[in-house]
C-alpha cells in the first residue's frame, strides 16, 4: 500500500503564528516580597489568580494593591488573611494593565511588609491563526484538518470545532494551538470549518471565521 499522499494543504490566514505560553509560577519559589500570577497576562474579565508567601510565621492581614503606572498612590483591592505558614492568595479581575503588590501592616510585634510591584498586562484575546487543509487517505477519503492558534494561550482551554461531520472538541496546548481532523467519504467537494474557544474562568468565548476549502477527488491507492 502506498503511503498517504498529501494533495493539498491550504493556509487561510495571513496572520503570523504567535504563541504565548502559559507561565504558571509557584508561590513555593517566591521570595518573601514577591507576588505571583497564574499567567503572565490577563484577559479582560478573566479571573486573576495571585499568590505569595510572607517570610514570617503566623496568621497576618494581607492587602492586595494596584496602581496604573510606576509612580503614584496605591489602591487596596482586596484584603485577606495569610495561612499560618505565611502563604496567601487572591482572586480578582481587571480591565486594564496595572502594577500589583501586597502589603502587610505591622502588628503583634511584627514589622509591616511592603511587597515588590509586578506588572500584569491586560490583553485582548484573538485568533492569531486559523488554517484548514486536507490530504487523501489510501482508501480515497479526505482527511480534513483544522487548526487554530489562540492568544493568549490557555493550556487545556476547550475549543469546539464546527465540521462537516458535526461538532468536534479539541484543547489548547501550551502554545495556545488546538486542532482536529475529520474523515470525509469520497464524493465530498468542499469542507467548512470554524473554531471557538469556550468561555473559561471569566474570559468570554472567541471564534475564528468560517473557512471553506475545495476538495478535489481522491483516488484510492
Amino acid at each position: 500500500m502506498r503511503a498517504v499522499r498529501v494533495l493539498c494543504a491550504v493556509v487561510l490566514s495571513a496572520a503570523a503564528l504567535v504563541a504565548a505560553g502559559a507561565a504558571t509560577e509557584s508561590a513555593q519559589a517566591a521570595g518573601p516580597r514577591d507576588i505571583f500570577f497564574e499567567y503572565n497576562n490577563a484577559i479582560k474579565g478573566e479571573t486573576i489568580h495571585a499568590e505569595g508567601a510572607i517570610d514570617s510565621v503566623g496568621i497576618r492581614t494581607v492587602r492586595l494593591q494596584y496602581r496604573t503606572g510606576t509612580t503614584g498612590s496605591w489602591t487596596t483591592k482586596l484584603t485577606t488573611k495569610s495561612a499560618v505558614d505565611g502563604r496567601f492568595s487572591f482572586e480578582t479581575t481587571d480591565t486594564k494593565t496595572h502594577y500589583w503588590r501586597y502589603t502587610v501592616p505591622a502588628g503583634g510585634g511584627k514589622p509591616g511588609v511592603i511587597g515588590l510591584p509586578k506588572k500584569l498586562p491586560v490583553v485582548s484575546q484573538k485568533v492569531e491563526y486559523f488554517g484548514v487543509g486536507y490530504e487523501c487517505s489510501a482508501a480515497g477519503k479526505h482527511l480534513v484538518t483544522a487548526w487554530a492558534d489562540f492568544f493568549p494561550a490557555r493550556q487545556y482551554r476547550q475549543v469546539s470545532f464546527a465540521t462537516p461531520t458535526g461538532a468536534k472538541t479539541g484543547y489548547q496546548d501550551p502554545s495556545g494551538i488546538a486542532r482536529v481532523t475529520v474523515t470525509l467519504e469520497p464524493g465530498e467537494s468542499s469542507a467548512s470549518m470554524k473554531a471557538t474557544a469556550s468561555a473559561a474562568d471569566g474570559a468570554p468565548a472567541i471564534s475564528s471565521v468560517l473557512r471553506t476549502i475545495a476538495l478535489p477527488p481522491c483516488s484510492p491507492a
